[in-house]
């Protein structure tokens, strides 16, 4: 398959921040395009090269998009690709630099596509056996908001609290437990909140409702048992408790209730949490300097977790993650190219350790043909339905061969 022509444009999309569509045309007339929106990529280096292309925001990617249509596309343009790897090697490291982590994604996953199409093979199985595919658990988002305990900076919406179906034959069986499970939830939280809660992929606790996160872990729970589900669907937590961290007093501020905890209270209190509920899974609950605290988490036999967006590089992330015997969350706009993403997946499941895939802002329904070709445990936010259906899709392909 021979390359004819990319091209890269400055979108909108509904997060805020400008994102980069990438089309791509074959010589045998085949079009795809894809978008990625450098959102959340807190450490990662060039995920988000910004300038002041866009008067609306004051910042925009325009040096990115003209990075890539004056410099990247002469150089691909009338190559011949027969598999992701050969299109990913056509971006080097010094692109990076220049077009950013969410330009050189959207690159990728323009060629994956063309490579399915062109290959009449489903865009999860094209990936060669990098990791074999596997269908991801259900998630349904229970709860986020991070200035529920009246703190006025809003840290990304964290800690967010999901549940996670773990005990059912088939994605859909999980997904349709989630359901029911998410409608107990919601009338639960109504009579706490004393607001109506619709069933909603972002459901945000408003100010001075609770007085701990306990309560939603207790209404959660209680969901569970009312829906019928208890050892088949846990809970799945967010903290991202780096952010919460303030340096000067060595303390986590405004997390799970309001004030503050010493670095050891803070152990104690997720150690009680992992004690006393079915905890599934824990995302970034420690700065990554703090490794005794991920020490004694794993101990308790929960699955603990860290998110590129913690590190400078997904090579840092995976090297860091491998040694302490972590899991990963990474988003494809973060990893860069396809390949990167298979490699990092690739090895932590060698080491049988979970691998998480955020959306990061990318809501195409094609994420949830890479959750599956990287094996990934779940998928944030998959309760969004189309993504969700294709899930659905993809799991009724595989199991009937």
């Amino acid at each position: 398959m021979r390359i004819k022509s990319i091209a890269a444009k400055q979108v909108y999309s509904d997060l805020g921040p400008a994102a980069i569509e990438v089309s791509l045309e074959t010589e045998t007339g085949i079009k795809t395009s894809a978008l990625a929106t450098p959102f959340m990529s807190g450490n990662i280096r060039y995920a988000a090269i910004y300038d002041y292309s866009d008067n609306n925001f004051n910042k925009g990617l325009g040096s990115s998009v003209n990075y890539i249509n004056t410099v990247i596309a002469p150089h691909i343009c009338d190559v011949s690709i027969t598999d992701i790897e050969d299109a990913d090697s056509l971006i080097f490291e010094e692109d990076k630099e220049n077009a950013g982590l969410a330009g050189i994604s959207a690159f990728s996953q323009a060629s994956a596509k063309a490579i399915a199409i062109e290959t009449k093979t489903p865009l999860f199985n094209i990936f060669g056996t990098a990791c074999s595919p596997r269908m991801p658990l259900p998630v349904y988002s229970a709860a986020n908001g991070s200035t529920r305990y009246s703190a006025e900076k809003n840290e990304g919406n964290k800690p967010e609290y999901f549940f996670v179906s773990y005990g059912f034959e088939n994605y859909s069986e999980g997904f349709y437990a989630l359901w029911i499970t998410a409608k107990k939830y919601a009338t639960l939280l109504s009579a706490v909140l004393q607001v109506k809660v619709e069933i909603d992929s972002q459901i945000m606790i408003p100010k001075d409702r609770i007085s701990t996160d306990i309560v939603i872990f207790d209404i959660m729970t209680r969901a569970i048992e009312d829906a019928g589900y208890v050892g088949r669907i846990g809970i799945g937590v967010d903290l991202s408790g780096n952010l919460f961290f303030d340096g000067e007093s060595n303390s986590y501020v405004n997390i799970l209730k309001k004030g503050s905890f010493s670095s050891d209270e803070f152990i104690d209190e997720i150690a009680e949490l992992c004690s006393k509920y079915d905890i599934k899974t824990l995302i970034n609950p420690f700065d990554i300097n703090f490794t005794e605290g991920y020490e004694i988490i794993k101990k308790l036999g929960v699955s603990v977790i860290v998110s590129d967006w913690l590190f400078e590089s997904l090579d840092e992330m995976t090297e860091y993650a491998r040694y302490n015997s972590l899991g990963i969350c990474m988003s494809l706009e973060n990893s860069g190219t396809i390949s990167a993403a298979l490699n990092a997946a690739r090895i932590a499941k060698e080491d049988n350790r979970q691998v998480v895939l955020a959306t990061n802002g990318l809501q195409e329904e094609t994420l949830a043909d890479y959750a599956v070709a990287l094996g990934c445990d779940y998928l944030c936010c998959s309760g969004i339905s189309f993504i969700a259906n294709r899930i659905a899709e993809i799991d009724e392909i595989i199991r009937r061969g």
